[in-house]
């Protein structure tokens, strides 16, 4: 069987974007945001609530995103 995997960046929106994929494909989802990971002390407050990791997993599919978390640079 094939499987389809896939890296997704998002401006901002992650959370929303993968809980939209979730009630489409169904599976399981996993949000890690920034206030809750190691990162927290490196990034600005501002910042603590976009997605550092989230993961989308069926059989099949795996999606995985986050925000960009870049601010200074245009993404691409």
């Amino acid at each position: 069987m094939t499987t389809l995997t896939t890296y997704l960046l998002f401006n901002g929106n992650c959370k929303q974007a993968m809980e939209f994929y979730q009630s489409c494909f169904g599976g399981e989802l996993s949000l890690a945001k920034v206030g809750n990971s190691a990162m927290k002390d490196h990034m600005p407050a501002s910042m603590h609530d976009k997605v550092i990791n989230a993961q989308l997993k069926r059989e099949g599919m795996h999606i995985s995103a986050s925000d960009w978390l870049r601010p200074a640079q245009t993404p691409i």
